[in-house]
C-alpha cells in the first residue's frame, strides 16, 4: 500500500502506522481521530471499526483497527438465536435459515455501515471540539497576561 512506501518514522503519521485493537473511547476528547482521517484521506492507512468483547468478557466497546479487516461477525453471532425457533421440522429449519440469511444482510449491507459511519462524524466532532478547547485555553492565557512594561 501507498502508506507502507510513505510513512517512514520521520513522517508525521507515523505513530499512527500500527494501531491495532484501539478502544474508541480511548479518542474521546484528543485530536488524534483527526490526525487518523488525514492520513485516510492522504491514503496512507485504512481505518475499520469492529465490535470487540472486552478481555474481561464483560462488556462490548467499539475497536479502531488500521488496515485490518472489521471483524462484524460478532453482533451477528449473539442476535441470531433471538430470532431463531428451536423446533425441529425441515419447515422452521427452512425458516430459521432465511432468518438468518435477512439477519446477516441487515446487519452487513445497512446496520454495520451506518453505525459506522455516525461513528465517524461523531468522534470527529469530538476531536474538533477538543482543537477548539485548546486553542481557547492557549488564547485565555495569552490575553490574561499583563503587558511588557517599557522602561
Amino acid at each position: 500500500s501507498k502508506g507502507d512506501k510513505v510513512l517512514s518514522d520521520w513522517h508525521e503519521y507515523a505513530p499512527y502506522r500500527y494501531v491495532t485493537n484501539k478502544l474508541v473511547t480511548s479518542l474521546h476528547g484528543t485530536t488524534a481521530f483527526l490526525d487518523l482521517l488525514a492520513a485516510e484521506e492522504q491514503g496512507l492507512l485504512t481505518l475499520r471499526f469492529h465490535a470487540h468483547l472486552l478481555p474481561s468478557g464483560a462488556e462490548r466497546a467499539a475497536v479502531l483497527a488500521v488496515g485490518q479487516r472489521p471483524l462484524q461477525q460478532q453482533p451477528f453471532s449473539d442476535w441470531l438465536p433471538l430470532m431463531q425457533q428451536d423446533r425441529h421440522t425441515t419447515e422452521v429449519q427452512a425458516w430459521n435459515a432465511e432468518r438468518e440469511r435477512v439477519l446477516h444482510e441487515a446487519l452487513q449491507r445497512h446496520l454495520l455501515p451506518a453505525l459506522e459511519r455516525e461513528l465517524r462524524v461523531e468522534l470527529a466532532r469530538l476531536a474538533k471540539e477538543a482543537v477548539i478547547e485548546a486553542c481557547a485555553d492557549t488564547l485565555r492565557r495569552c490575553v490574561g497576561e499583563a503587558p511588557v512594561p517599557f522602561p
